[in-house]
């Protein structure tokens, strides 16, 4: 599945790997641009997640992992 296949109001799980550890975050697509998706940000505690750093030398990587629900239940 391509991502600007995915459709808005989706739920989704990121999953972000960082530094040898892995983190889950639920999420949802809000819209398609093209052919990417933007998807709410992740939030913690009421804070939105960033992902700058001051010191540098740090990876990010990020998957998402779609959720499909059946919604004729």
């Amino acid at each position: 599945m391509l991502l600007q296949d995915i459709p808005e109001d989706n739920n989704l799980v990121i999953e972000l790997s960082m530094n040898g550890q892995k983190y889950e975050f639920p999420s949802k697509v809000i819209r398609k641009v093209n052919q990417s998706v933007l998807v709410e940000p992740i939030r913690i505690n009421g804070k939105i997640l960033s992902f700058n750093s001051s010191g540098g030398g740090i990876t990010v990587s990020v998957f998402l992992s779609l959720i499909i629900y059946d919604k004729g239940q």
